[in-house]
């Protein structure tokens, strides 16, 4: 079962009508909510952040957390910067599938709801208050059999922007992890690990993940970026990504390399890193 939403604006926070009516057959329901498409977001006056970031703040997802809020978040997408005046281009596919890992939500509140807020942010997550020329976007809620559980978790997102490191560089960074307990030392080798969004950092790296060693990997090299690319596809529950076999939920810190991607050695022009936006997903793998 599944709802979609259109959403038009012209406002960089505002607020949605919703026909509660239309969402009743979520009640006592897990649902899944994730962004179909978005037109790009035209700022009337010249930008210099590398991203936007568009939020539904009434949709906190129970397992989506982020650094610049220290908080669950419902983070829908980020736009990455075409130029200094368009953001955002289209996803690889026109159609979300049952298998992506976008936010969770319960559906009684979801009912509860008569409108929803949504708002754009900048690449680190303050608010954007500049005017956007109109834009729109289609919102997916599903639920699926059987449920997906709210808990234990079974697929956590983890935004974190570069700026709110608690120490080292922009090419070499260690965050707070704050996870909850998703009983991942009961199953090592079961979750897998991908990086759903990424802003760019402005150079060519490989992004390397040290807590994700792991024996069914040689390196802990969790994805690329050629410094042009501006968002990767983000991750479904058929991915194949990087295996994890160290229990994270017990880590407290995660650490994020950018790193050559030829010799994943230092980076010959890390001078020149420009600051970055991630979403790291942790998932058990089909």
């Amino acid at each position: 079962m599944h709802y979609r939403l259109f959403v038009s604006s012209s406002a960089a926070a505002f607020s949605y009508q919703v026909d509660v009516q239309t969402l009743t057959a979520f009640a006592g329901k897990t649902v899944s909510y994730g962004l179909e498409w978005a037109t790009t977001v035209q700022p009337l006056v010249a930008q210099t952040t590398p991203a936007l970031i568009l939020e539904c703040p009434s949709l906190r997802a129970t397992n989506t957390w982020a650094s610049w809020s220290k908080a669950p978040a419902g983070v829908l997408a980020l736009l990455p910067a075409r130029d200094t005046l368009e953001y955002g281009e289209a996803l690889d596919t026109p159609y979300l599938q049952s298998s992506a890992l976008c936010g969770v939500f319960r559906g009684d509140e979801l009912n509860r709801l008569g409108s929803l807020d949504f708002r754009l942010l900048k690449a680190d997550g303050t608010p954007f208050t500049g005017s956007v020329s109109p834009f729109s976007f289609s919102l997916v809620f599903w639920s699926l059999e059987p449920e997906i559980q709210i808990e234990p978790y079974e697929f956590w997102h983890f935004w974190v922007h570069s700026g709110d490191r608690r120490s080292g560089t922009l090419d070499d960074a260690e965050f707070d992890l704050l996870l909850p307990d998703l009983a991942m030392y009961e199953d090592p080798g079961a979750w897998n690990a991908g990086i759903s969004w990424l802003s760019d950092p402005g150079v060519a790296a490989a992004i390397v993940i040290p807590q994700f060693r792991s024996v069914f990997a040689d390196k802990p090299v969790i994805a690329f970026t050629d410094g042009a690319r501006k968002t990767l596809k983000p991750v479904t529950s058929d991915t194949l990504g990087l295996p994890v076999e160290l229990p994270l939920d017990r880590a407290g810190t995660l650490r994020v390399q950018l790193r050559d991607p030829i010799t994943l050695g230092p980076l010959f022009d890390s001078g020149f890193v420009d600051p970055w936006t991630m979403c790291v997903t942790l998932y058990k793998a089909k």
